[in-house]
């Protein structure tokens, strides 16, 4: 496995569990969030969402800079579209 192809499932990785964490923030069950009150999840959710976000267009960024060819095939043009809407 190259180092991009290990930088490219760290990536996803860190997207994965923030995003679903930052779904979990308001859920009752979390443990996490259970002493929270309303405002404090809804920060948390959002922080979380944020990083979430950032760390995934991170990783589209240095796969669209160590690949020469982007978005030909089907799944890319999706994920461009999942990007941007």
């Amino acid at each position: 496995m190259s180092k991009s192809e290990d930088n490219s499932n760290i990536y996803r990785f860190q997207f994965l569990c923030l995003m679903s964490e930052g779904l979990m923030a308001y859920y009752r069950g979390n443990v996490w969030t259970q002493v929270c009150h309303r405002p404090e999840k809804a920060r948390l959710h959002w922080v979380l969402q944020l990083c979430g976000s950032i760390i995934g267009l991170i990783g589209i960024v240095i796969k669209m800079c160590l690949e020469e060819a982007h978005f030909h095939t089907r799944h890319g043009m999706i994920g461009v579209c999942a990007c941007v809407f």
